[in-house]
Order: structure tokens, then C-alpha cells, then sequence
């Protein structure tokens, strides 16, 4: 927050902090304080409208959620990496409860992903496997955590 309003007119300080709400304290209130300060200072930032439209789906605020990310369709750009768009449609349908649209677009997004962040997809779609309870959400964590406990291991080794 200090960084935030040191820099009111960068965005970078709002996108570590919506995304520090977003995923780690996992408040959407916080997260959605700095995305909307940073979007103050760059209306048009791809990020920042991506996590706006993450946190507005964590909070129910579902048609809020797509208004903001169809917004990121009219400015895409080559900063915004096409699988964390990816990533956020699978969101919203699985939030819209279209769980077969959801899979896809995050399988998409995590085919695209740079290896070192496919993990994170994962986890991503698993929460929200876990969070639609889908029949097979307890399965597919399973299989997050085993992937999560290779992927360290190999770091370790290496």
C-alpha cells in the first residue's frame, strides 16, 4: 500500500497488490482497492482490468466480472500474456457454472503457459474444480499437490 501511494501513477504498484489480495491474504476487498487505484493511472492496463475482473468473480459480482474482462478484448496488447486471458475466461464460466467451457479454457491456457507457470493454472483450475464441487474436483487436487511436490522436488535436484 506504501508502495502504492508513493507511485500513485504507476500501475505496478497495483498489480503487485491486487495480486498479493488476490492470492495471497485472499482479500478481494484490498485487491480490488488497488486495482481500482491503479486503474486511476492507466485506464487501459490489461493486467489490471484481468485482475479487476478475477476479483469481481471471487466476490459474486459475476456481471461485473465479464463487463471488465470483455474490456481486455478491445485492448489487448503484447505485455498481456494470451494464457492468463485464457485462464480468467475459464474462471468466469466456471463462476457461470459452464464447467465444461471452464476446463477448456483452462486446459488452453495451461498448454500455452510457459512451463514454469502451468503449476499455477493448475492450482488456479483446481480451486475453482473445488469451489463449483465438481465430481471430480477432490481427484484433480490430488493431482495438483503430486504435481506440485514433483515440480519441487526437481527444483531441489537441480
Amino acid at each position: 500500500m506504501n508502495w502504492l501511494l508513493d507511485e500513485p501513477f504507476s500501475s505496478r504498484p497495483a498489480r503487485v497488490g491486487s495480486l498479493i489480495g488476490i492470492s495471497l491474504t485472499n482479500d478481494p476487498v484490498y485487491a480490488e482497492m488497488c486495482v481500482r487505484a491503479g486503474l486511476q493511472a492507466d485506464p487501459d492496463d490489461s493486467i489490471l482490468l484481468n485482475n479487476l475482473a478475477v476479483i469481481l468473480a471471487y466476490q459474486g459480482k459475476l456481471l461485473e466480472a465479464v463487463e471488465e474482462f470483455r474490456r481486455i478484448a478491445l485492448i489487448f496488447d503484447s505485455v498481456f500474456p494470451s494464457y492468463i486471458y485464457l485462464a480468467t475466461a475459464g474462471l468466469l464460466q466456471f463462476r457461470m457454472v459452464d464447467i465444461g467451457e471452464g476446463r477448456l479454457f483452462y486446459a488452453r491456457a495451461e498448454f500455452l503457459a510457459p512451463s514454469k507457470s502451468k503449476t499455477r493454472v493448475a492450482v488456479f483450475r483446481s480451486r475453482e474444480e473445488l469451489f463449483a464441487k465438481t465430481s471430480t474436483s477432490k481427484e484433480y487436487f490430488e493431482s495438483v499437490k503430486k504435481e506440485i511436490k514433483k515440480r519441487h522436488l526437481e527444483m531441489l535436484s537441480a
